[in-house]
Protein backbone atom coordinates (compact mmCIF):
# COMPACT_ATOMS: atom_id res chain seq x y z
CA UNK A 1 0.00 0.00 0.00
CA UNK A 2 1.44 3.29 -0.48
CA UNK A 3 2.75 5.52 2.13
CA UNK A 4 2.73 9.20 0.46
CA UNK A 5 -0.03 10.46 2.49
CA UNK A 6 -0.57 10.66 6.50
CA UNK A 7 -3.75 8.92 6.44
CA UNK A 8 -1.95 6.19 4.55
CA UNK A 9 1.05 5.85 6.90
CA UNK A 10 -0.92 5.87 9.95
CA UNK A 11 -2.03 2.34 9.25
CA UNK A 12 1.68 1.09 9.67
CA UNK A 13 2.52 -0.90 12.61
CA UNK A 14 6.40 1.02 12.76
CA UNK A 15 4.60 4.33 12.47
CA UNK A 16 2.50 3.76 15.29
CA UNK A 17 5.51 3.14 17.36
CA UNK A 18 6.66 6.60 16.40
CA UNK A 19 4.88 9.29 19.07
CA UNK A 20 5.86 7.03 21.78
CA UNK A 21 9.54 7.21 20.87
CA UNK A 22 9.55 10.88 20.12
CA UNK A 23 7.43 11.17 23.41
CA UNK A 24 10.50 9.63 25.57
CA UNK A 25 13.46 10.68 23.58
CA UNK A 26 11.95 14.84 24.31
CA UNK A 27 11.33 13.39 27.96
CA UNK A 28 14.94 11.58 28.26
CA UNK A 29 16.90 15.01 27.43
CA UNK A 30 14.71 17.86 29.72
CA UNK A 31 14.76 14.76 32.52
CA UNK A 32 18.66 15.06 32.44
CA UNK A 33 18.62 18.84 31.97
CA UNK A 34 16.38 19.93 35.24
CA UNK A 35 13.49 19.56 37.54
CA UNK A 36 10.16 20.22 37.56
CA UNK A 37 9.56 23.35 40.39
CA UNK A 38 6.01 23.45 42.04
CA UNK A 39 5.60 27.14 40.90
CA UNK A 40 5.98 25.95 36.77
CA UNK A 41 3.05 23.41 37.31
CA UNK A 42 0.70 25.14 39.51
CA UNK A 43 -1.88 27.74 38.97
CA UNK A 44 -2.86 30.12 41.26
CA UNK A 45 -6.21 29.78 43.01
CA UNK A 46 -7.53 27.36 40.67
CA UNK A 47 -8.07 23.85 42.28
CA UNK A 48 -9.90 20.90 40.44
CA UNK A 49 -12.49 19.25 43.09
CA UNK A 50 -13.65 16.14 41.06
CA UNK A 51 -13.09 13.67 38.10
CA UNK A 52 -15.32 11.13 37.02
CA UNK A 53 -16.05 9.16 33.40
CA UNK A 54 -19.02 8.53 32.39
CA UNK A 55 -20.18 6.18 29.13
CA UNK A 56 -23.82 4.90 28.38
CA UNK A 57 -24.88 1.83 30.26
CA UNK A 58 -21.40 1.25 31.16
CA UNK A 59 -20.34 1.36 34.71
CA UNK A 60 -18.94 5.12 36.03
CA UNK A 61 -15.35 5.79 35.79
CA UNK A 62 -14.85 2.66 33.44
CA UNK A 63 -13.65 2.09 29.91
CA UNK A 64 -15.33 -0.49 28.00
CA UNK A 65 -13.41 -2.13 24.75
CA UNK A 66 -14.16 -4.66 22.38
CA UNK A 67 -13.59 -5.30 18.42
CA UNK A 68 -15.33 -3.36 15.78
CA UNK A 69 -15.57 -4.80 12.05
CA UNK A 70 -15.46 -2.14 9.54
CA UNK A 71 -15.22 -1.83 5.57
CA UNK A 72 -12.86 -0.04 3.50
CA UNK A 73 -11.95 0.56 -0.29
CA UNK A 74 -8.41 -1.04 -1.27
CA UNK A 75 -8.03 -0.20 -4.14
CA UNK A 76 -6.10 3.08 -4.49
CA UNK A 77 -3.41 0.18 -2.77
CA UNK A 78 -3.54 -1.87 -5.78
CA UNK A 79 -2.34 -1.49 -9.30
CA UNK A 80 -5.07 -3.81 -11.67
CA UNK A 81 -6.55 -2.96 -14.38
CA UNK A 82 -9.60 -2.55 -15.06
CA UNK A 83 -9.63 -0.35 -11.83
CA UNK A 84 -12.67 -0.72 -9.31
CA UNK A 85 -12.99 -0.33 -6.23
CA UNK A 86 -12.16 -3.53 -3.60
CA UNK A 87 -13.89 -3.95 -0.34
CA UNK A 88 -12.38 -5.51 2.62
CA UNK A 89 -13.54 -5.61 5.97
CA UNK A 90 -11.05 -6.16 8.92
CA UNK A 91 -11.71 -6.63 12.43
CA UNK A 92 -10.31 -3.69 14.87
CA UNK A 93 -10.45 -2.67 18.05
CA UNK A 94 -13.07 -0.03 19.12
CA UNK A 95 -14.09 1.98 22.38
CA UNK A 96 -17.50 2.97 24.12
CA UNK A 97 -17.65 6.80 23.61
CA UNK A 98 -17.41 8.52 26.97
CA UNK A 99 -17.51 11.86 28.77
CA UNK A 100 -14.73 13.44 31.05
CA UNK A 101 -16.69 15.42 33.52
CA UNK A 102 -14.32 17.91 35.80
CA UNK A 103 -15.06 20.36 38.26
CA UNK A 104 -12.91 23.17 38.63
CA UNK A 105 -13.16 25.91 41.15
CA UNK A 106 -11.74 29.48 40.41
CA UNK A 107 -11.37 31.53 43.16
CA UNK A 108 -9.66 34.18 41.72
CA UNK A 109 -13.11 36.20 41.23
CA UNK A 110 -12.06 36.81 37.60
CA UNK A 111 -12.69 35.17 34.71
CA UNK A 112 -9.46 32.72 33.57
CA UNK A 113 -8.81 30.48 30.61
CA UNK A 114 -6.93 27.42 31.45
CA UNK A 115 -5.20 24.27 29.13
CA UNK A 116 -7.06 20.89 30.38
CA UNK A 117 -4.70 18.17 29.90
CA UNK A 118 -6.44 14.41 29.66
CA UNK A 119 -3.95 11.37 30.33
CA UNK A 120 -4.18 8.00 30.89
CA UNK A 121 -1.57 5.18 32.34
CA UNK A 122 -1.71 2.33 33.96
CA UNK A 123 -1.41 1.70 37.56
CA UNK A 124 0.67 -1.27 38.59
CA UNK A 125 3.75 -2.76 36.80
CA UNK A 126 4.11 -5.65 35.50
CA UNK A 127 4.37 -7.23 38.92
CA UNK A 128 0.95 -5.62 39.83
CA UNK A 129 3.38 -3.27 42.36
CA UNK A 130 2.51 0.08 42.74
CA UNK A 131 4.95 2.04 40.50
CA UNK A 132 7.32 5.00 41.76
CA UNK A 133 6.07 8.22 39.80
CA UNK A 134 9.80 8.11 37.55
CA UNK A 135 8.16 4.86 36.25
CA UNK A 136 4.94 5.49 35.57
CA UNK A 137 5.38 9.20 34.26
CA UNK A 138 6.82 7.39 30.74
CA UNK A 139 3.57 5.11 30.25
CA UNK A 140 0.82 8.33 30.24
CA UNK A 141 -0.58 8.49 27.08
CA UNK A 142 -2.23 12.02 25.84
CA UNK A 143 -6.13 11.06 25.65
CA UNK A 144 -7.13 15.28 25.28
CA UNK A 145 -5.79 18.74 25.58
CA UNK A 146 -7.98 21.64 24.87
CA UNK A 147 -8.96 25.47 26.00
CA UNK A 148 -11.37 26.09 28.55
CA UNK A 149 -13.15 29.14 29.93
CA UNK A 150 -13.61 29.44 33.76
CA UNK A 151 -15.75 32.39 34.44
CA UNK A 152 -17.30 31.04 37.74
CA UNK A 153 -16.66 29.91 40.95
CA UNK A 154 -17.88 26.55 40.62
CA UNK A 155 -17.11 25.34 37.16
CA UNK A 156 -18.45 21.70 35.34
CA UNK A 157 -16.54 21.02 31.75
CA UNK A 158 -17.77 17.92 30.08
CA UNK A 159 -15.96 16.81 27.25
CA UNK A 160 -16.62 13.95 25.06
CA UNK A 161 -13.88 11.74 24.15
CA UNK A 162 -15.32 12.01 20.15
CA UNK A 163 -13.41 15.61 20.75
CA UNK A 164 -10.48 14.69 21.37
CA UNK A 165 -7.50 16.75 19.72
CA UNK A 166 -4.96 13.90 19.64
CA UNK A 167 -7.24 12.25 17.40
CA UNK A 168 -8.91 12.14 13.67
CA UNK A 169 -12.42 10.17 12.85
CA UNK A 170 -12.14 6.37 11.10
CA UNK A 171 -13.50 7.90 7.71
CA UNK A 172 -10.54 10.25 7.39
CA UNK A 173 -7.95 7.26 8.53
CA UNK A 174 -9.24 5.03 5.71
CA UNK A 175 -10.79 7.77 3.59
CA UNK A 176 -10.50 7.24 -0.53
CA UNK A 177 -7.63 8.91 -1.48
CA UNK A 178 -8.97 9.62 -5.23
CA UNK A 179 -12.10 11.70 -4.01
CA UNK A 180 -11.66 15.63 -3.90
CA UNK A 181 -8.37 15.15 -4.14
CA UNK A 182 -6.55 18.36 -5.46
CA UNK A 183 -3.56 18.26 -8.69
CA UNK A 184 -0.08 17.15 -7.47
CA UNK A 185 1.86 19.66 -6.51
CA UNK A 186 -0.83 22.01 -5.65
CA UNK A 187 -0.85 24.19 -2.17
CA UNK A 188 -4.45 22.18 -2.03
CA UNK A 189 -2.91 19.01 -2.21
CA UNK A 190 -0.46 19.34 0.96
CA UNK A 191 -3.84 20.73 2.79
CA UNK A 192 -5.76 17.59 1.55
CA UNK A 193 -2.49 15.36 2.76
CA UNK A 194 -2.21 16.98 6.58
CA UNK A 195 -5.39 16.21 6.97
CA UNK A 196 -5.18 13.08 7.73
CA UNK A 197 -3.00 13.32 10.06
CA UNK A 198 -4.27 12.11 13.42
CA UNK A 199 -3.69 9.05 16.08
CA UNK A 200 -7.01 7.28 14.78
CA UNK A 201 -10.24 7.70 16.89
CA UNK A 202 -10.87 3.98 17.26
CA UNK A 203 -7.55 3.28 19.18
CA UNK A 204 -7.30 6.06 21.86
CA UNK A 205 -7.88 3.52 24.40
CA UNK A 206 -5.76 0.90 24.97
CA UNK A 207 -7.37 -2.96 24.86
CA UNK A 208 -7.11 -3.45 28.79
CA UNK A 209 -7.91 -7.37 29.89
CA UNK A 210 -11.33 -8.92 30.94
CA UNK A 211 -11.22 -8.79 34.31
CA UNK A 212 -10.31 -4.60 34.13
CA UNK A 213 -7.09 -3.25 33.68
CA UNK A 214 -6.32 -1.00 36.30
CA UNK A 215 -5.51 2.78 35.42
CA UNK A 216 -5.28 6.44 36.93
CA UNK A 217 -6.71 9.40 34.54
CA UNK A 218 -4.61 12.44 35.40
CA UNK A 219 -6.24 15.77 34.36
CA UNK A 220 -4.60 18.83 34.80
CA UNK A 221 -5.67 22.43 34.42
CA UNK A 222 -2.81 25.04 32.86
CA UNK A 223 -2.62 28.48 33.09
CA UNK A 224 -3.24 29.43 29.48
CA UNK A 225 -1.23 32.81 29.42
CA UNK A 226 1.50 30.09 29.92
CA UNK A 227 0.63 27.83 27.45
CA UNK A 228 -0.46 30.07 24.27
CA UNK A 229 1.37 30.36 21.19
CA UNK A 230 0.70 34.14 19.75
CA UNK A 231 1.22 32.96 16.69
CA UNK A 232 -1.28 30.69 16.05
CA UNK A 233 -3.92 30.93 12.99
CA UNK A 234 -7.07 32.05 13.92
CA UNK A 235 -8.97 29.52 11.56
CA UNK A 236 -6.34 26.88 10.75
CA UNK A 237 -7.34 23.77 8.60
CA UNK A 238 -7.92 20.35 9.56
CA UNK A 239 -6.85 20.91 13.19
CA UNK A 240 -8.81 18.21 14.84
CA UNK A 241 -5.61 16.51 15.72
CA UNK A 242 -3.84 19.41 16.66
CA UNK A 243 -2.49 18.24 19.75
CA UNK A 244 -0.85 15.33 17.94
CA UNK A 245 -0.05 16.72 14.21
CA UNK A 246 -0.27 20.94 15.22
CA UNK A 247 -1.74 23.23 12.95
CA UNK A 248 -0.63 23.35 9.35
CA UNK A 249 1.79 26.74 8.51
CA UNK A 250 1.62 27.78 12.14
CA UNK A 251 3.62 26.85 15.23
CA UNK A 252 2.18 24.51 17.06
CA UNK A 253 -0.34 25.55 19.28
CA UNK A 254 1.43 24.98 22.69
CA UNK A 255 4.36 26.97 24.63
CA UNK A 256 4.71 23.85 26.96
CA UNK A 257 7.08 20.81 25.68
CA UNK A 258 5.87 17.40 23.99
CA UNK A 259 4.44 15.38 27.18
CA UNK A 260 3.58 18.54 29.80
CA UNK A 261 3.80 17.75 32.96
CA UNK A 262 5.59 14.57 32.96
CA UNK A 263 9.09 15.86 30.38
CA UNK A 264 10.76 16.33 33.56
CA UNK A 265 11.81 14.44 36.78
CA UNK A 266 9.77 15.67 39.56
CA UNK A 267 10.27 18.23 42.28
CA UNK A 268 12.31 16.55 45.19
CA UNK A 269 9.60 14.55 47.83
CA UNK A 270 7.77 13.67 44.57
CA UNK A 271 8.09 9.44 44.99
CA UNK A 272 4.85 8.28 43.20
CA UNK A 273 2.00 10.19 41.39
CA UNK A 274 -0.19 11.18 44.85
CA UNK A 275 3.11 13.02 46.01
CA UNK A 276 3.50 14.94 42.52
CA UNK A 277 -0.23 16.41 42.42
CA UNK A 278 -0.65 20.55 42.84
CA UNK A 279 -3.99 21.98 43.35
CA UNK A 280 -4.75 22.18 39.65
CA UNK A 281 -5.01 18.39 39.43
CA UNK A 282 -6.15 15.24 39.98
CA UNK A 283 -6.16 11.63 39.49
CA UNK A 284 -9.02 9.18 39.30
CA UNK A 285 -8.61 5.81 39.28
CA UNK A 286 -10.04 3.49 36.33
CA UNK A 287 -10.62 0.40 34.73
CA UNK A 288 -10.44 -0.62 31.26
CA UNK A 289 -12.76 -3.45 30.63
CA UNK A 290 -12.09 -5.75 27.71
CA UNK A 291 -14.72 -7.79 26.01
CA UNK A 292 -13.73 -10.18 23.37
CA UNK A 293 -16.50 -9.77 21.03
CA UNK A 294 -17.66 -8.42 17.48
CA UNK A 295 -19.75 -5.72 17.68
CA UNK A 296 -21.93 -5.13 14.16
CA UNK A 297 -19.56 -3.96 11.00
CA UNK A 298 -19.41 -0.03 10.44
CA UNK A 299 -21.14 1.11 7.60
CA UNK A 300 -18.96 2.02 4.63
CA UNK A 301 -20.51 5.78 4.53
CA UNK A 302 -20.44 6.33 7.61
CA UNK A 303 -19.44 9.72 8.39
CA UNK A 304 -19.08 11.45 11.84
CA UNK A 305 -19.41 15.43 11.66
CA UNK A 306 -15.85 16.67 12.15
CA UNK A 307 -16.33 20.56 11.03
CA UNK A 308 -16.97 22.36 14.15
CA UNK A 309 -14.65 21.15 16.71
CA UNK A 310 -13.23 23.40 18.80
CA UNK A 311 -9.49 24.64 17.91
CA UNK A 312 -6.35 23.90 20.03
CA UNK A 313 -6.10 28.07 21.17
CA UNK A 314 -9.92 28.77 21.32
CA UNK A 315 -12.18 27.75 24.31
CA UNK A 316 -14.74 24.54 23.61
CA UNK A 317 -18.31 25.86 23.06
CA UNK A 318 -21.32 24.89 23.62
CA UNK A 319 -20.07 21.31 25.66
CA UNK A 320 -18.26 22.94 28.42
CA UNK A 321 -20.90 24.14 30.35
CA UNK A 322 -20.37 26.46 33.14
CA UNK A 323 -22.67 26.19 36.32
CA UNK A 324 -23.03 27.64 39.59
CA UNK A 325 -23.28 24.95 42.39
Amino acid sequence: MKTSTTSSCCTKTLFLLIPSLNLRSTISASSSSNLFLSPQLTFNNIRIRNVEVSAAGIPKNEFSTFWQQSDINLSRGLDFTPRGPIYARFTHLQHAPFTVKINVENSTGQRLRGTVRIFLAPKFDERNAQMSFREQKNLFIELDRFVVDLPERNNLIERSSLESTVTIPFEYTFRDQDTNRPAEGSDALASFNFCGCGWPQHMLIPRGSPEGLPCQLFVMVSDYEQDKVDSAQSTPTCDNASSYCGVRDSKYPDRRAMGFPFDRLPRDGAFNLAQFLTPNMAVLDTKIKFTDRIVAKRPLQANRTTQNRPTQNQPTQNRNQNRRQ
